[in-house]
């Protein structure tokens, strides 16, 4: 099983401060339910 991702995730808290900052004007979550909403796999 792989580990959880430790990269800072759009629309999020990063999970450590010294990864850097994350925004919170968008939400990678939302983003990527519209996508694939958009495009189903056929």
């Amino acid at each position: 099983m792989k580990p959880p991702c430790r990269c800072p995730w759009p629309g999020r808290e990063p999970r450590l401060r010294t990864l850097g900052v994350s925004t919170r004007d968008i939400s990678a979550n939302d983003m990527l339910w519209e996508f694939f909403e958009r495009h189903p796999m056929k």
